[in-house]
């Protein structure tokens, strides 16, 4: 993903690179947020809790994964 930032008469392309996150030292979600350790975030639930409950909240526990399988994307960050 980029932002567009510009700077006077200068037009500079940012990327933001994805990242992969653990939360609650278990499970690996994809984001583009600027996050730390202890963050909460909204995160989707499994396909199999979804009817229940399609999100749940979560803490970030570590902000590298080497998990290389398929990930959901976490939704938002919750504000203090």
């Amino acid at each position: 993903m980029k932002d567009e930032i510009i700077t006077g008469n200068v037009r500079v392309m940012e990327t933001q690179t994805e990242k992969r996150i653990v939360v609650n030292h278990r499970y690996t979600y994809i984001t583009l947020l600027d996050l730390k350790i202890g963050d909460e975030v909204i995160v989707p639930s499994p396909s199999w809790l979804s009817d229940v409950n399609p999100t749940w909240t979560a803490t970030v526990t570590k902000l590298t994964s080497d998990y290389d399988g398929y990930c959901l994307r976490v939704i938002s960050k919750i504000q203090k």
